[in-house]
């Protein structure tokens, strides 16, 4: 067995692997109940990026949360350097749309309220995600009795983090053992509908914080950054962009949830540029049997102008979220506005440089991202149905009438 610290790994328990790391299910030395992802990074592949991963340890060593995968520990070993960071269970959002296709309203509202309570977190200590997709939405399953004790965990234990008992070096938080009380609450008011389809024992994690960054109120960025899918229309056209970037990614991965496709499409990330360019005023096609509280949350979130987006206070106080809301309806597939010219449902090459998620500046957009992202891309998919961190190629999403990969989503951009 390796060992990273507190934690163990053997080579021959492999997750994942890309062009610049490879990732091994481990864990804890003393209690071989804890797994944990291990992800192993040589460093003659960071070059100059070094700086990049210690901005994505800094910003995962804060973000102490449920909702977001947690960092445990950092080292460096004979050249590498080691991150332990919590093991997902339950694969990603792209692994569970494959297997349902599309999902309830009861289902989207209690994934979403997981989210917008991870993303409170990172809109109150002025971060952007940048890379918010189905493949970076994590599922952990939750044992019934872990769910039942969260009460007396939670008191023992701070809100952000559960207590496990063990104290592990240069750590951000401990890995959870129990539910906490809050997921708990937000379990229970999720409705009968989401506790019988079984989404009620089940937490959902933000993850993959390669491309985050600080962005102070009033500030702007303008790295391409994202996969072109779910990038908003603001970061596509390499125009400066706020937080409400991630704003748009939330609402394409919701109406995707919605109706297995997303909101507009294209053959390549250049077709939806020009297509956001000549569609100032864009409208979702949303179906017409949606409730409209959600019609209303995607209209808001999926406006072209930034300036005319939702702002975070109302996402987050938004009336779909309300637990006492039970729709109990389940939502049908239906044809989207895709860009003239392009075939519906089509995708184009993975072998271009920007099918997989990107970050750099616009006159490289390839090079820097394949640095920035521990796991590059064609990575192997995870086994035995977890995932970790970046460790895999993201799964085309199902749709009744045939698989279309999505922008983005072919490339393993983790």
């Amino acid at each position: 067995m390796e060992s990273v610290g507190d934690f163990e790994f053997s080579k021959r328990d492999l997750v994942g692997h890309g062009a610049f790391a490879v990732v091994f299910r481990g864990r804890h030395k003393q209690d071989h109940t804890k797994e944990v992802a291990i992800k192993c990074i040589s460093k003659k592949n960071l070059a100059k990026s070094q700086t990049l991963l210690g901005k994505e340890i800094r910003i995962l060593k804060e973000l102490q949360h449920e909702n977001i995968v947690a960092l445990y520990d950092c080292q460096e070993i004979s050249g590498s350097v080691y991150l332990v960071m919590e093991y997902c269970n339950g694969g990603d959002l792209a692994d569970y749309l494959q297997v349902k296709g599309t999902l309830s309203e009861d289902t989207i509202r209690f994934f979403l309220q997981q989210i917008a309570s991870a993303m409170r977190v990172l809109h109150g200590k002025g971060i952007i995600h940048r890379d918010l997709k189905p493949q970076n939405i994590l599922v952990q399953n939750i044992a019934p009795s872990s769910s039942s004790s969260s009460s007396s965990s939670s008191s023992s234990s701070s809100t952000s983090s559960s207590s496990a008992g063990v104290v592990h070096r240069g750590a951000a938080s401990s890995p959870p053992v129990a539910t906490s009380a809050a997921s708990a609450s937000s379990a229970d008011a999720a409705g009968s509908a989401s506790c019988r389809s079984g989404t009620a024992m089940k937490r959902i994690k933000i993850a993959d914080f390669g491309f985050a960054r600080y962005l102070q109120s009033n500030t702007m960025a303008a790295t391409l950054c994202g996969s072109p899918m779910y990038m908003a229309p603001e970061v596509i056209m390499s125009q400066h962009y706020d937080a409400k970037a991630d704003l748009w990614s939330v609402g394409t991965i919701v109406f995707q949830c919605l109706t297995g496709r997303a909101p507009f499409q294209a053959n390549s990330p250049q077709e939806l540029r020009l297509f956001y360019e000549k569609n100032k005023n864009l409208l979702p096609n949303i179906p017409s049997e949606t409730s409209p509280h959600l019609s209303d949350l995607l209209l808001r979130l999926l406006k072209r102008n930034q300036r005319d987006r939702m702002e975070f206070d109302e996402f987050f106080t938004h009336a779909f979220l309300d637990s006492n809301l039970s729709t109990v309806k389940k939502s049908v597939p239906i044809s989207v506005p895709t860009v003239a010219g392009c075939i519906s449902g089509s995708s184009y090459s993975s072998n271009a440089s920007t099918s997989s998620s990107s970050c750099s500046q616009l006159t490289s957009p390839r090079s820097v991202s394949e640095l920035q992202r521990s796991v590059g891309s064609g990575g192997s998919p995870p086994t035995g149905g977890g995932r970790a961190v970046g460790g895999g190629e993201p799964l085309p999403l199902h749709h009744p009438s045939g698989p279309p990969p999505l922008l983005g989503s072919s490339g393993g951009g983790g």
